[in-house]
């Protein structure tokens, strides 16, 4: 009932192609939480259920768009599997249908289940605390890698675009694929998010706008959550990025999340000096600023010293163009040579800083 609209199953060999689950420009902001689970479901000695739990940054005044849940799982190949899923308790699906499947040289299926749950999480749209149930309802053993819970939240605020894309992309060694034609908006909140499974750790990824220059991912583990944040040119309007798989072994990523947001921020500025003092002691002058169009919340002033919070002061909301002033002493400062201030606060309900190395006179 809630399986995204495609009309199939794609099977892939080695090569892997992108279908669209959704994509669009929303008034509104994407929450996407992310669960690495790596465990074996059903079968001798392993536990035929698994929960899930999923916690959902709140956000005021939001309401629940669209709502998919994306499982990402292997098995044997042409195994007959069957599972049960729930979410929040309520029934999902009793069947066992990946929308793509991808095969290794060793027959092994990797599988993802993309599936629309908007009507489950509109039940009850100010739930921030979601679990989904898989129970193994047959014979053979489901290991099931991870599952992510995406949340398109209408705001006022915000507009976002989106390409969300399945297709249970293999990369094999030195290949790449490439997503184009994506939307970015001028001073967005821009990412591509994704899981990344390898059977060797240490695996390399490179990451980068088409015919650009490419950063490295490191994969150091066997399962990881990606989120790469994109800063593309002020002027560009359409974007094209390119994963190519730099290490020996294949990887396997389920589906991309692109999403570019542009909303009313905060923008805190952040200024130290610092003095000696008679007594020894070096004395901090910091001055927090929001030069950006709305407040920001839940505004703290942190001070490390060689990895210790040794100050914190709570600041509360900072209004658009209000500053505050922060004085402190540090007393242990022998041998010390520089100490890391840290500003931290509130974007949307999600936790953003920003920091400061300072030398100590």
């Amino acid at each position: 009932m809630y399986y995204v609209g495609l009309d199939s199953v794609y099977r892939m060999g080695a090569s892997s192609s992108l279908y669209e689950i959704f994509t669009g420009t929303y008034q509104g902001v994407i929450r996407r939480v992310h669960a690495t689970v790596d465990k074996r479901v059903g079968g001798l000695y392993n536990p035929q259920k698994v929960r899930v739990p999923f916690h959902v940054t709140p956000l005021e005044n939001a309401e629940v768009a669209k709502a998919y849940v994306e499982i990402s799982s292997i098995t044997r190949k042409d195994s007959k599997n069957s599972w049960r899923l729930k979410l929040d308790g309520i029934p999902v699906t009793r069947l066992y249908t990946p929308n793509f499947i991808v095969y290794d040289k060793n027959d092994i299926e990797l599988a993802t289940t993309v599936i629309d749950v908007t009507p489950i999480v509109k039940r009850d749209p100010s739930r921030n605390r979601h679990v989904l149930e898989i129970t193994n309802t047959g014979s053979n053993v489901i290991h099931v890698i991870g599952a992510t819970l995406l949340k398109l939240l209408s705001y006022k605020e915000g507009t976002t675009s989106i390409t969300y894309v399945g297709g249970s992309i293999k990369l094999e060694p030195n290949s790449s694929i490439t997503l184009k034609e994506l939307t970015v908006h001028s001073g967005s909140k821009t990412a591509l998010s994704f899981i990344a499974y390898t059977p060797e750790p240490n695996m390399v990824l490179e990451v980068g706008e088409e015919g650009g220059i490419t950063s490295p991912l490191m994969l150091a583990n066997s399962i990881q959550d990606v989120e790469i944040p994109i800063e593309p040119k002020a002027s560009t309007e359409m974007l094209a990025l390119t994963l190519k798989n730099a290490g020996s072994s294949y990887v396997f990523i389920p589906a991309l999340l692109f999403s570019s947001t542009v909303y009313k921020r905060p923008k805190i500025s952040l200024d130290v000096t610092a003095s000696a003092e008679p007594s020894g002691s070096v004395k901090l002058h910091l001055t927090i600023g929001n030069t950006g169009e709305v407040k920001a919340e839940s505004v703290t002033a942190i001070v490390f010293s060689l990895g210790q919070a040794v100050f914190r002061e709570v600041l509360g909301d900072l209004e658009a163009g209000e500053s505050r002033d922060v004085q402190l002493s540090l007393n242990e400062v022998r041998g010390l040579k520089q100490v890391l201030v840290r500003v931290v606060w509130k974007e949307l309900g999600e936790p953003q800083a920003v920091d400061k190395r300072v030398s100590l006179p």
